[in-house]
């Protein structure tokens, strides 16, 4: 089946209701290849080939009565950069969209073990297929985000950024600097602190009026000495961007600089999720983001920011269109410095007071850093990704307000990834490693331990208990609230997103992968709870805790159960000829 020939996730139902698959490799992304000469019609339907396939494949794989494992292959779609830094890679941007949507299907739907390999578009296909096929058929490994460069194996790792004091940032004041979102949020509050350091001539753009707020902000920065070109549109249409392009080359002096913090949001769990919806989100942060580069990228600008997002780097539970669109900005910062074009890419965690999280009122249950400190930390990511020219510029800096303490304590099962494992292996130097070693086994090797010894006609009442307390922490709610067994959690307001976050915690708890719909198969407190009991055995209960990281093995030949390997090299070898052959089967 082509990827060009899906229009919904019923064109993959027949195939995979035929028989049961040990596991499902998705090649669609593989073919991808953006240029930038590339039209946006070409991007779009770049776009739907390959994200838009691993949308329909995924949630066809978790409606399955017994979903198989997903490994995604794409072939440069990931930054590879070394610890000397000693240049900078070329990505794909269309591909890397597949590696942000992947990170929420691992976190969505964890039966389906899901496994991204990027292959490495530099070798030949015989070195492709072998790398791959080594890596198929490496089935004792912890790691999940892999790319071969060179023949060698990588591992993705998240890596702290090294302290240093930069020196203040300071904007010419003879050019002019384009924001987009600049009317509102955190485009404003950025346009305002370039004021402040030395930007005297500003475009904004932004889709809607400008409020009374924004007028007043304007006001101020006039008042500073600023010129302030205020003007309509919506980055995703290319007559708009060209408009004002031609607007700042007419009324302002040279263009130098692009702040693009435009963005939508559409959140909803994979498996509600469409190709419409996606597009919604695609549109500023990839459609937008590809006319800003394409229509400037012959200027010699100083700065080229984009405004990313921490789901593109970890996932986020109902943010797929979200975490996709963004790693392809994320992608696109590596391209432009390949190509010698200033470029940086900050993936966002939460502000508080200002941003999407603050709209939507999440700044008061997520961790957050007041705009005083997401400025300094801009500052900080355009001192290193831009402003320092004696040095290799780090292209993609994450700004993440976590207590990583906290962070390991709350989310064992999500710490214990081995994307973190740098991050958290740091953790026990900041705070209490006894205490956080003492939550964690709470979480969920205590509470075996505390079945294994409670008399038997005791341990579904325990067991209860525990559903019933994580259930109350999910949905917000004080542990002393009266909640009833037998009441339908949907009456309580559990959403589809909480179901998720609920799921993964019980499975968490239990040391097991549950089943996508469980929350919604057993609705109520004493179904989920009579549901685990049978997933309890008394064998788990004293089983000791294994590592998070196995000890890899060699791969054999008889990794596959009863499948045939040379076949299945065969069939890799042929689907990566494809794309070197011009060929799209």
């Amino acid at each position: 089946m082509c990827a060009d020939d899906l229009a919904s996730p019923d064109d993959l139902q027949h195939l995979l209701a035929a028989e049961a698959f040990t596991g499902v490799i998705d090649l669609w992304p593989v073919d991808a290849a953006t240029a930038d000469e590339m039209s946006i019609d070409d991007l779009k339907q770049t776009l739907f080939a390959t994200t838009g396939s691993t949308l329909f494949l995924t949630q066809a794989l978790a409606r399955a009565a017994h979903p198989p494992q997903l490994w995604l292959v794409t072939r440069g779609a990931q930054a590879v950069v070394g610890r000397s830094e000693e240049a900078v890679p070329e990505t794909d941007a269309s591909q890397a969209t597949v590696w942000g949507l992947s990170h929420v299907v691992a976190i969505e739907h964890p039966e389906l073990k899901c496994r991204r390999v990027d292959i490495d578009p530099a070798a030949d296909v015989s070195s492709q297929v072998a790398n791959l096929f080594n890596e198929i058929t490496r089935l004792k490994t912890a790691e999940d985000q892999i790319a071969y460069r060179d023949n060698l194996r990588h591992a993705r790792r998240l890596v702290r950024m090294e302290h240093t004091d930069p020196e203040p940032v300071t904007f010419s004041p003879d050019g002019t600097y384009l924001i987009t979102g600049g009317l509102s949020g955190l485009g404003l509050l950025v346009a305002h602190w370039m004021v402040e350091r030395g930007a005297r001539h500003l475009a904004l753009m932004g889709r809607r009026e400008p409020s009374s707020d924004t007028l007043d902000t304007l006001r101020d920065m006039e008042a500073m000495g600023a010129k302030v070109l205020v003007t309509r549109g919506d980055v995703s249409h290319y007559t708009d961007v060209t408009r004002v392009l031609a607007e700042i080359e007419a009324d302002m002096p040279p263009l130098r600089g692009i702040i693009h913090s435009a963005g939508t949001i559409d959140d909803g769990v994979l498996l509600g999720q469409t190709w419409p919806r996606f597009e919604t989100v695609l549109n500023a942060k990839v459609y937008g983001t590809w006319h800003l580069h394409t229509l400037t990228r012959h200027l010699p600008l100083e700065c080229f920011v984009m405004f990313s997002t921490g789901a593109s780097l970890l996932g986020s539970p109902g943010q797929s269109n979200h975490a996709a669109a963004n790693a392809f900005m994320d992608a696109l910062a590596y391209h432009r410095w390949a190509h010698g074009l200033p470029s940086v890419a900050v993936n966002w965690g939460a502000w508080a007071s200002v941003g999407a999280a603050a709209d939507r009122r999440l700044d008061e249950t997520l961790d957050t850093f007041s705009p005083q400190a997401g400025l300094a930390a801009l500052e900080r990511a355009l001192w290193q990704g831009i402003f320092v020219a004696e040095r290799l510029p780090r292209a993609q800096v994450a700004v993440l307000p976590l207590d990583w303490e906290k962070f390991a304590v709350q989310f064992p099962a999500l710490a214990a990834q081995p994307v973190l494992a740098e991050i958290i292996r740091g953790v026990g130097k900041v705070g209490s490693s006894t205490a956080r070693t003492q939550s964690q086994e709470s979480s969920h090797q205590q509470l075996l331990r505390h079945l294994e010894k409670a008399l038997p006609n005791k341990r579904l009442a325990l067991l209860r208990e525990h559903v019933r307390s994580c259930t109350l922490k999910v949905l917000g709610l004080n542990a002393s609230f009266n909640l009833n067994v037998q009441q339908p959690l949907q009456e309580l307001g559990l959403d589809s997103l909480m179901a998720v976050e609920l799921r993964n915690v019980l499975g968490s708890s239990v040391e097991q992968t549950l089943p996508s719909t469980v929350i919604f198969e057993y609705p109520t407190i004493d179904a989920l709870t009579n549901y685990l009991a049978t997933r309890i055995p008394l064998e788990l209960m004293t089983k000791p805790q294994e590592d998070s990281f196995v000890q890899e093995a060699p791969p054999t030949k008889d990794a596959l159960d009863d499948l045939l390997l040379e076949e299945i090299a065969a069939l890799l070898a042929r689907k990566l000829e494809m794309k070197d052959t011009g060929s799209n089967g």
